[in-house]
């Protein structure tokens, strides 16, 4: 059948909004036809939003948007409505969309990749997109994906600059994820660009304010956080805020009691976030502690996660037990490397090494032109007093005659 229209319908957090404006550029979609909005292009409100679009022999891209895990059936249900009179393909991530896609109609393309970093691989070479690579690349780590690593080097300039835009990204879509498509879509990565000296990134802020209250304490390359006063207006930015506690301090964990609002149970109740750094090279927190979480409720992932409390002198003597836990890891091994990663962990370990020699032979030669100076400066008082010398001699000679 001939296509009339091709639409994005696109996730609307970092990696979603600038993947779906990376596909629109190169594929010239028009701006109006790229559609990310909050909450309409969620996994819980995609079908229904899908639907009453009423799009017909039109191609359409849904970019980072997992399966509805709460609704599997409803939305693979809808979806085979909307593929039965359109082009529907899925470019997606998320690892909860494997157990579903056997499942999901023969009539869509669902494109599942590993990780952000191998769909942002995918997406430039598929669309012929290169050209807003770096913009690619702020998606990446705007999910804080550690395979980051096999597409940038985590120990450059240039990370460092992307790192940043990433961080004024995460606030310009939830302030107005429009406006921000809007900017992208016009002039690309420098639209963030320009924005970067404006915007305040939130969780830089409320690191400052946990250290200033002595609220973070290090025990080695693990930190403990007292969370367990936070304000109202740090629940939305709590995880992104340990994750710069985590990398202001060059650690691998993040142990915090907190005391947190349930939305199901409309109450606070305790809890201890256990998060790991997501460039660290260390195994998984929840893997180390398998034991000591069994049969507490736990939500997230592998790396970042809340387990429950039932008090909070019960939350301070988890986190207590998982301190000791992850401090016997080091015990055990120094750190956690892929076999495939350590060919890049030594050329690391060199180039820190060469990073150092650089520095030490920098403070030389300041030192060296230093002396210089001082040696100068010596030769030049020197002469001043010879002249001086000369003019007291000859003044003496002169009254003597």
């Amino acid at each position: 059948m001939s296509l009339q229209k091709k639409f994005i319908v696109g996730g609307y957090d970092t990696h979603g909004t600038s993947t779906s404006v990376v596909i629109g550029r190169s594929q010239k979609i028009p701006l109006d036809n790229i559609l990310v909005r909050f909450p309409d292009t969620s996994p819980e409100n995609l079908p229904k939003f899908l639907y009453t679009q009423n799009l017909f022999n039109d191609e359409i891209y849904v970019v980072d948007i997992g399966i509805n895990i709460k609704n599997p059936s409803e939305f693979i249900d809808t979806m085979k409505i909307i593929a039965d009179n359109n082009v529907l393909t899925f470019i997606d991530h998320h690892e909860t969309n494997y157990q579903y896609l056997s499942l999901m109609p023969k009539g869509i393309r669902f494109l599942q990749f590993p990780s952000a970093s191998s769909m942002a691989k995918a997406v430039a070479d598929m669309f012929n997109a290169k050209q807003d690579w770096d913009l690619l690349v702020v998606g990446s780590i705007g999910d804080r994906d550690s395979s980051i690593k096999e597409i940038t080097d985590v120990g450059s300039m240039y990370f460092e600059r992307l790192y940043r835009l990433a961080n004024i990204m995460d606030v310009l879509v939830r302030k107005n994820v429009g406006e921000t498509i809007k900017g992208l879509y016009q002039d690309g990565i420098e639209y963030l660009e320009r924005q970067a000296d404006n915007v305040k990134y939130p969780p830089s802020e409320l690191a400052d304010i946990f250290a200033s209250e002595g609220k973070i304490t290090r025990y080695g390359n693990i930190v403990v956080v007292d969370a367990t006063n936070i304000q109202q207006n740090m629940a939305s930015w709590l995880w992104k805020t340990f994750d710069e506690i985590l990398r202001r301090h060059g650690a691998d964990y993040l142990i915090a009691p907190a005391k947190v609002l349930d939305r199901q149970l409309n109450r606070y109740v305790d809890v201890v976030f256990v998060i790991k750094y997501w460039l660290s090279d260390m195994a998984p927190a929840k893997q180390l502690i398998p034991d000591i979480i069994n049969n507490r409720r736990v939500i997230g992932h592998d790396d970042a996660f809340s387990i429950s409390a039932s008090s909070p002198q019960d939350a301070q003597e988890l986190a207590k037990a998982i301190l000791d836990r992850l401090q016997e890891n080091y015990s055990v091994t120094a750190s956690y490397i892929p076999t495939g990663n350590v060919a890049r962990a030594l050329q690391e370990d060199f180039r820190r090494i060469l990073n150092r020699q650089t520095e030490v032979l920098q403070k030389i030669t300041e030192i060296l032109e230093l002396q210089q100076q001082n040696y100068a400066k010596y030769n030049e008082l020197k002469e001043e007093q010879i002249q001086m010398l000369k003019r007291v001699t000859n003044a003496d000679v002169h009254r003597a005659d």
